[in-house]
């Protein structure tokens, strides 16, 4: 197998819950491209993602740092 220098891509589904919570340890830049840090909410609505007042149909967030994570 072949490594190179490049982060895992984490996919996180919400699959039974009707909403999930989260933390943003660091700054994140999402879909939307808005900056976004520490505790957030994504909840299914109508099919979609409500997230920040947004129906959404996918909702992605990409570290600004590589010592950012989420919990």
């Amino acid at each position: 197998m072949k490594q190179d220098n490049t982060e895992p891509i984490i996919q996180v589904g919400i699959l039974t819950a009707s909403q999930i919570s989260f933390v943003l340890n660091g700054n994140f830049i999402s879909t939307n491209n808005c900056l976004y840090t520490g505790k957030r909410l994504a909840v299914h609505r109508k099919g979609k993602i409500l997230f920040n007042c947004d129906l959404l149909d996918e909702l992605s967030f990409e570290p600004t740092s590589a010592n950012c994570s989420f919990d």
